[in-house]
């Protein structure tokens, strides 16, 4: 059986990775954006709302499906980024 851990760790790596090298290209690069504080009050809702709802769905629903959705997810990220790679 997978523990969430073995499948919990990649995945903050897989996320955390390229926002840091993007923040320090950024900072490099002097190219930091303005951005809204109404944008980044709706980012800060909507993330926290999501935790939230993942929480309660993950209780009701079976380990085994939690596991494949997590693995699904993971798989769109890796997507995204291949996609944002060869752009």
């Amino acid at each position: 059986m997978i523990t969430m851990f073995v499948l919990w760790a990649p995945s903050c790596l897989e996320i955390f990775m390229p926002q840091l090298f993007s923040l320090i290209y950024s900072f490099c690069s002097a190219s930091v954006s303005e951005v809204s504080m109404l944008l980044l009050a709706g980012m800060i809702v909507c993330g926290i709302g999501g935790g939230i709802a993942g929480r309660a769905l993950n209780v009701k629903i079976e380990s085994g499906m939690v596991n494949r959705l997590f693995i699904g997810l993971i798989s769109v990220i890796c997507l995204i980024c291949l996609y944002n790679i060869f752009r």
